[in-house]
């Protein structure tokens, strides 16, 4: 699994997700965030519980006004 550090994400997202302890990305979001975070899309698959709505929120969120 990936850090959540190396996605370089906003200083207001980033004290969010330490806040709720969030430290390790799951494939379907090592996969999926970096994708859209470029403004690609993307068509993914996964079980429930691995982190599919994190990793379709985070782009959304980072692309917000602070």
């Amino acid at each position: 699994m990936n850090s959540f550090e190396v996605l370089s994400l906003s200083q207001g997202l980033n004290k969010a997700r330490k806040k709720i302890d969030f430290k390790e990305q799951t494939p379907i979001q090592a996969k999926a965030i970096p994708l859209a975070t470029e403004d690609k899309e993307i068509l993914g698959s996964a079980q429930t519980g691995t982190g599919k709505k994190t990793a379709s929120s985070v782009p959304i969120m980072e692309h917000m006004p602070p």
